[in-house]
């Protein structure tokens, strides 16, 4: 049985242009909400033995506070996750210079063009949510034009599913995952706090 799905707009970019917000929700009263910026989780709400919900995804209120970060809350990392030493690699025979946003290395999708920082397509499809993005040539320093979907599922047995497709029309390096942050106890909110080891500033950060 697919869960039921919600859509609302969850806020503007500062370009002005319209963020939504889905959220499925199934019969055990779980629910994940994800958000056309980022193809981002922003909530994960699970019922604990007692039935009680709490939500263990760290998030943000508001499209400005994705914008503003640089730790990619909750979001859909692409082209290629995690870091590409000085910013380079060879590809059959060629080599590809890529943004240095870590250091003098390539990380998780790099500066502007990354996945994490784009407004995705969306829909709802069949109880899922469907998200998709094109990449094109060169973007970032890649070669060939990528065409990305990730699509969200919950079912009843409180398993969400997450499924990511590429397809591209030349060679080229493609890692996409998802970035959540989780806090199992739930219902913390981080008003002055360390986030990897670096304090951050005051109420960024919340642990919904």
């Amino acid at each position: 049985m697919p869960s039921n799905v919600t859509e609302r707009v969850f806020g503007r970019t500062s370009l002005g242009k319209d963020v939504k917000a889905y959220t499925l929700t199934n019969a055990t009263n779980m629910s994940v909400t994800v958000i056309s910026y980022g193809a981002a989780i922003t909530e994960i709400k699970v019922p604990d033995k007692t039935g009680k919900v709490s939500d263990v995804t760290l998030g943000f209120d508001n499209v400005s506070g994705y914008e503003a970060s640089e730790y990619f809350i909750g979001a859909t990392i692409g082209r290629v996750a995690n870091r590409i030493a000085n910013g380079q690699f060879k590809l059959d025979g060629e080599l590809y210079n890529l943004t240095q946003n870590n250091e003098s290395n390539f990380l998780h999708g790099g500066g502007c063009g990354a996945f994490h920082k784009r407004l995705w397509e969306s829909s709802v499809v069949d109880g899922l949510v469907s998200m998709s993005l094109c990449s094109l040539d060169g973007d970032e320093g890649f070669p060939g034009q990528l065409d990305a979907t990730v699509t969200f599922q919950l079912n009843e047995n409180n398993e969400l599913t997450m499924n990511f497709t590429a397809k591209t029309n030349k060679p080229t390096p493609v890692n996409l995952t998802n970035h959540a942050y989780f806090n199992l106890s739930g219902q913390v909110t981080c008003f002055s706090c360390k986030f990897f080891g670096t304090k951050t500033k005051t109420g960024i950060f919340r642990w919904r």
